[in-house]
């Protein structure tokens, strides 16, 4: 059910954009979830006829507890993303300050040794 989700999140993100998409585009992400949806009830046909009692629940159970799963893995991650970015940029500003103070210092010697 990733692909599903992969395939909204995409559309929504496009549709959501400022330029838009393409319309070829959105014909093909829209045949696709289609496709997907008619996956989706098929499955469900198939897991309530032949499976066992309550399999279909437990799929969708399964599903859900997979989605919150990758949500979180993936909010996780954004926060290791954050967190390494915000790191990079501290060590970036330090690097810069110590060159300033470097460099005045550099500044002050050498006007030092012409006034003496």
């Amino acid at each position: 059910m990733n692909a599903k989700a992969d395939i909204e999140k995409k559309y929504e993100k496009k549709k959501n954009s400022l330029f838009g998409g393409q319309k070829d585009d959105d014909l093909q992400e829209f045949l696709a979830l289609e496709e997907i949806r008619k996956n989706q009830a098929e499955l469900e046909s198939a897991m309530k006829l032949y499976g066992r009692a309550g399999l279909y629940d437990d799929w969708v159970k399964f599903q859900a507890k997979s989605r919150v799963s990758r949500q979180q893995a993936e909010a996780e991650r954004k926060a290791r993303i954050r967190k390494i970015t915000e790191g990079a940029a501290i060590a970036v500003l330090i690097a810069i300050g110590a060159a300033v103070i470097g460099a005045i210092i550099w500044f002050v010697v050498e006007a030092t040794a012409a006034q003496g």
